[in-house]
């Protein structure tokens, strides 16, 4: 500090407006990255719903469906019961989710399927 006239000296000048940009710049690289993790995020969740759509568009799908008589071997008339895999149970009731249980019925949990 001169101490004539109460001011600082030029180079203590310069040292203050160096830090004042560098933290400023240390912000915006940390607002950057993490603008960066917020979408690697959303990208992932979107994926996932992706993926999900997929499975019950397969579950959706008549193909996917098997009639018991042709699983069973056995050829009883009339009979219209249908065949799901559990990857597709799994995935229309969103891995057995608490939010999609409807009840309790005599064989056990009840749930509903997501669209």
């Amino acid at each position: 500090m001169n101490i004539e006239n109460g001011t600082c000296s030029g180079s203590k000048y310069w040292i203050w407006i160096l830090l004042v940009l560098a933290v400023i710049l240390l912000l915006l690289i940390m607002s950057f990255l993490c603008c960066l993790r917020k979408r690697k995020i959303r990208l992932k969740g979107e994926e996932k719903m992706r993926e999900q759509e997929y499975i019950l568009k397969e579950l959706i799908s008549p193909d996917s469906l098997n009639n018991a008589n042709e699983i069973g071997g056995h050829s009883r008339e009339g009979s219209d019961l249908k065949i799901f895999s559990f990857i597709s149970i799994v995935a229309a009731t969103n891995d057995f989710s608490d939010d999609n249980r409807l009840g309790e019925g005599g064989f056990g949990p009840v749930y509903k399927v997501i669209k």
